[in-house]
């Protein structure tokens, strides 16, 4: 098993006339998504498929690093990768997705980092931050603007 997963890069903040739901990327947040896009395709990651939260800066973030690093792929939308909406239910349907990329948020998307490696808990993902999990292991991640991966040997169970 082969599992990408990703926290949604940066977004504007929640105030009194947009609700979080409607959090959408800021200008830098597109930038970052954009260059991941561009260092995934140039490293030759190129998930079968792209499942985001519902969530507007989950699924912008999906669709500006899918459109480098995996254009003939659609964008799927997944209830479970929402704040708030992971549950234990989720996992069966992640992990029967094999090469696919997962758009989420924090704190889920590093909870189910954790659930994935079968471990007490994982680091908190910096936005625009990509991990592959193989087996039950996190392998590395990368980050905008990162020429290669980052391996994480050390947090493997």
């Amino acid at each position: 098993m082969s599992i990408w997963l990703l926290r949604h890069a940066e977004a504007v903040a929640e105030d009194l006339h947009l609700s979080d739901e409607g959090r959408y990327l800021t200008e830098r947040g597109r930038a970052d998504a954009l260059a991941l896009g561009r260092t995934m395709a140039r490293l030759g990651i190129a998930p079968s498929a792209v499942v985001a939260s519902p969530l507007v800066r989950a699924v912008q973030t999906a669709e500006l690093v899918a459109a480098s690093a995996c254009p003939h792929v659609s964008i799927e939308i997944l209830e479970a990768l929402a704040p708030g909406r992971m549950s234990g239910r989720a996992l069966p349907l992640i992990t029967e997705r094999d090469g696919a990329l997962f758009v989420g948020h924090e704190p889920s998307i590093s909870a189910l980092t954790a659930a994935l490696i079968e471990s007490r808990g994982f680091p908190e993902f910096e936005k625009a931050q990509l991990v592959l999990v193989e087996g039950r292991a996190a392998r590395w991640r990368l980050l905008p603007g990162d020429d290669e991966v980052r391996r994480y040997d050390a947090l493997s169970p």
